[in-house]
């Protein structure tokens, strides 16, 4: 993201924002803010931004300071300068070396994937036996004939 991509500088340097921030598109902090940040779209903290606040953007890339919980659809990119401190969750995780995080971190998919103990149920194909397994052994899961396996989630990776 960057101020050419269609970015809106929000809460410039200098400015301060008490309250939520409710959006559609991309928008740049660069001052503080306190409170939360509902967005479709994207949301970037600049190298001086203050973000006190709860977090729920499709994408997000901080450079400053982010001090709550947030949550991205797509993606949450932390560059070298970031400070964060709270949870991160999300499908792609972007740790840029020297970043700093206090808090968890959670690479999901936005659709929550069933837990492995929940009972999954079973499907008759007309005459295919299952085979029988002993407890507490996983089932292999069914694909179609060339079809790859595919990972719930991604593991964070450096930029």
């Amino acid at each position: 993201m960057s101020k050419e991509g269609g970015v809106v500088p929000v809460v410039p340097a200098g400015a301060a924002f008490e309250g939520t921030l409710a959006y559609r598109g991309a928008v740049r902090i660069d001052g503080r803010l306190h409170g939360e940040v509902i967005a479709t779209g994207a949301l970037e903290i600049g190298e001086h931004g203050e973000v006190r606040a709860r977090v729920e953007v499709d994408e997000l890339v901080v450079a400053g300071h982010l001090q709550g919980d947030a949550v991205a659809k797509r993606r949450i990119e932390l560059r070298a300068s970031a400070r964060v401190e709270g949870n991160l969750r999300a499908p792609i995780v972007i740790l840029a070396d020297g970043c700093r995080l206090q808090g968890r971190l959670e690479c999901k998919p936005a659709q929550p994937a069933r837990s492995q103990g929940e009972a999954q149920p079973r499907r008759s194909t007309g005459g295919e036996a299952e085979p029988r397994r002993s407890a507490g052994e996983e089932a292999e899961p069914r694909r179609s004939a060339g079809e790859e396996p595919r990972a719930e989630g991604r593991a964070a990776r450096l930029a």
